[in-house]
């Protein structure tokens, strides 16, 4: 059953879940008016780690207050970044769909307002690419390179494929009919571009939500999947055993 908020009541939620969001007047909006449809996607290049339960809270909240929430598993944006093949990227990600499940279940959040998305399941079609080459002659190069900073691996910072990535999340959030977009501070650049563009296309634009990055085991680097500084949701206890003892912990 869905928790019973206000709508200034559920702000605040998302707000102590999140670093900012863009805007609070545009959220507040949407929430009165009970019609917030919200995503979150993620590239499923390995199990997903604990900094995803951060990542994941504001889309939480709201969808245990009965609003829907998209999980995209982003396949082939994670092909474009050189994650691994799709063949291999869909199988990971059905693992982070089924514990992806387990976390929304455990919070409270009923399977009716909770989708699950592959990427390659519509990104392909000749409606999205369409949209994607209206997007492209509208957004200069080095705008879509520049959003893509904190996201690209650094052998793919250069590649055309790193724009095009940036473009897709763009109308990803056009085509799945989104108008609150969640994601870590790495996704703020993109989720701007998208503001700033989509509604040149005749789409809404979307509200964004961005939540602190965490940092990973190292100290130094933010946690992730291809970093070996995580802790992943399938870890037995012995690997969480040893990679806290490892883990960096400043003096004091």
């Amino acid at each position: 059953m869905a928790l019973s908020y206000s709508a200034e009541e559920l702000l605040r939620a998302v707000k102590a879940a999140s670093e900012e969001v863009i805007t609070e007047e545009e959220l507040l909006q949407l929430l009165e008016e009970k019609r917030v449809r919200a995503y979150i996607g993620f590239e499923p290049s390995n199990v997903i780690h604990l900094g995803a339960l951060v990542v994941c809270e504001p889309i939480i909240q709201l969808m245990r207050a009965g609003f829907s929430g998209v999980f995209l598993m982003a396949d082939v944006h994670g092909w474009l970044n050189h994650k691994g093949e799709l063949d291999v990227l869909k199988e990971t990600a059905a693992q982070n769909i089924e514990l992806l499940k387990k976390i929304t279940r455990a919070r409270g959040v009923e399977d009716s307002v909770v989708s699950f998305v592959l990427g390659s399941d519509y990104q392909l079609g000749e409606g999205y690419i369409l949209e994607l080459f209206k997007l492209a002659r509208l957004v200069t190069a080095s705008e879509a390179r520049k959003s893509m900073d904190t996201i690209s691996k650094k052998d793919v910072m250069h590649r055309v494929s790193s724009e095009i990535y940036a473009l897709m999340q763009c109308i990803d959030i056009a085509f799945l009919k989104i108008n609150v977009a969640v994601g870590g501070m790495d996704q703020r650049k993109i989720h701007v571009m998208a503001r700033e563009y989509l509604r040149k296309l005749g789409h809404q634009k979307p509200v964004a939500i961005h939540t602190p990055i965490i940092l990973g085991l190292d100290g130094h680097a933010k946690m992730s999947k291809s970093l070996e500084n995580a802790i992943f949701l399938n870890d037995g206890e012995e690997d969480v055993s040893r990679k806290i003892y490892k883990a960096y912990c400043p003096e004091g």
